[in-house]
């Protein structure tokens, strides 16, 4: 299923910063009400944020969506060490 996924379009929708719907997604790292970690067909993205909570998923269609203030959006290259950073920070 996941070579579906990784030759979906990858698209992000802001709704007045309270909510952001991805598509596009591989799987869904590591989340917190602050923080989430996905990993999407154009590499990890972090979108960091305000009472950040899932509002709906479906690996299937590699769609998912998140609600609360969104303060910013993150991509994260393989090369980029804020990955392994913010997987401590994250992680202590």
């Amino acid at each position: 299923m996941e070579e579906n996924i990784s030759l979906l379009p990858h698209s992000i929708i802001i709704k007045e910063r309270k909510t952001i719907i991805i598509e596009g997604v591989k799987k869904l790292d590591s989340f917190d009400k602050n923080d989430f970690l996905i990993d999407t067909t154009l590499g990890y993205l972090h979108v960091h944020g305000k009472n950040l909570a899932l509002s709906g998923m479906d690996m299937d269609k590699g769609h998912l969506s998140i609600e609360g203030i969104i303060d910013s959006l993150t991509y994260l290259d393989k090369e980029n060490k804020k990955k392994e950073g913010f997987l401590k920070k994250l992680f202590k």
